[in-house]
């Protein structure tokens, strides 16, 4: 019967122990990310039609039709 060396033991534990800290650190470090961007203020609304996309061809101008 195989029985594990007391260090293999604690250095399985170590390692696993390891992995799970590094995992909590990665989801810190998103969740902070995600916070900054809360603590900015939000910019003013100004409205404006410079977004607007303007039809070049005139096609938004003539009626939809059926294809049959």
């Amino acid at each position: 019967m195989y029985v594990r060396e007391p260090s293999g033991e604690i250095k399985k534990r170590l390692y696993e122990a390891l992995d799970r800290l590094e995992r909590d650190i990665t989801s810190i470090e998103i969740l902070a990310g995600a916070l900054k961007g809360f603590t900015q203020p939000i910019p003013d609304y100004e409205p404006s039609n410079n977004n607007l996309l303007r039809s070049t061809d005139g096609a938004a101008d003539e009626p939809l039709r059926r294809i049959d």
